[in-house]
């Protein structure tokens, strides 16, 4: 099974380079099974602590939480992904992405001020 992660980057004092790609037993296994283990950084991003996948296109949207900003990304392989257009800003220290089922809108929440 294929997952992809977030995790801090150099911006939040880390290590990360943005959206990661871990592997559970077979990449295309419909099941995770087997150790988990790295397989590279599928897109760069600044700190994208939360994301959340559109419900019916290949884009995952990240929340940048050290720059303030949400990003959408296209999928353009099957661990790649590239900026979809600018990053939006949403407030101080957003953490938490959510998209509606419909895919029509988008909610983030942001720690640093409360929007």
């Amino acid at each position: 099974m294929r997952l992809f992660a977030g995790g801090y980057t150099a911006d939040m004092d880390a290590h990360a380079e943005g959206i990661g790609v871990l592997h559970a037993g077979s990449p295309d296994g419909v099941l995770a099974g087997g150790a988990l283990r790295w397989a590279g950084t599928a897109a760069a991003s600044a700190s994208p602590s939360w994301i959340a996948w559109h419900p019916t296109q290949d884009v995952i949207y990240a929340a940048q939480e050290g720059a303030g900003t949400v990003q959408a990304f296209r999928r353009t392989g099957e661990e790649s992904f590239a900026s979809l257009g600018a990053a939006v800003a949403v407030g101080g220290a957003p953490c938490h992405v959510a998209v509606a089922p419909d895919g029509r809108s988008l909610i983030a929440s942001c720690y640093g001020d409360g929007q």
